[in-house]
């Protein structure tokens, strides 16, 4: 058995894929740290599990408040371009939050406003990462409504060695789909009337 048969390997070959795994690697690692850091440093400015509470929070909120227009923007835009920017602007508040522990001159509210700033770009950049992997990895999306299809289109490449395109009658082998197929029956019932989501 070659190397390069191995599915994997064939998709390291490709220099987006690799560029997209590498960046999704080292920015888990840095949301983690982050998190611990941020964490520990309101901790110790205020001795308050409450702030802590606040603050992590705070670095959340803006992927419920920014995700969904963070997400029309990606999908309409030049989605490197986002991860670039937003990459970038990530760091550079990253780096005020370091240099304002390191010269030991944060205080809290400081601390707090530009958590919540990063957590914006970081919003912007989940969702770019997101739908560009999907021009990656390609995709095909369907939405029915009363009997009618309202949405059928291809993203994304069926074969990136070839460079071909996603196919509308695309084969997928799909893995761990009990989350969507319960959501997709339970919003089906609700949509019948044989469940309210109050339930």
């Amino acid at each position: 058995m070659r190397l390069s048969s191995i599915p994997l390997l064939r998709l390291w070959a490709h220099r987006d894929f690799r560029c997209l795994s590498l960046g999704v690697f080292f920015h888990t690692l840095s949301m983690v740290g982050e998190q611990v850091v941020l964490g520990w440093f309101i901790l110790e400015l205020t001795d308050s599990a409450v702030m802590v509470g606040v603050a992590l929070g705070l670095r959340n909120l803006p992927l419920l408040l920014v995700g969904i227009p963070a997400g029309v923007v990606a999908d309409r835009g030049d989605r490197v371009r986002l991860l670039r920017i937003s990459g970038v602007a990530m760091a550079v508040v990253t780096a005020a939050l370091g240099l304002l522990v390191a010269f030991r001159i944060a205080e809290v509210w400081p601390m707090l406003v530009l958590t919540f700033v990063t957590g914006c770009c970081r919003a912007l950049h989940q969702t770019a990462r997101q739908s560009y992997a999907h021009d990656i990895a390609g995709a095909v999306t369907l939405v029915a409504r009363n009997g009618r299809i309202v949405h059928f289109e291809t993203h994304g490449l069926m074969d990136i060695e070839t460079n071909k395109p996603m196919a509308r009658d695309a084969i997928f082998r799909l893995a761990s789909m009990s989350k969507p197929i319960t959501g997709t029956a339970i919003m089906m019932l609700a949509e019948e009337g044989k469940l309210r989501l109050t339930d």
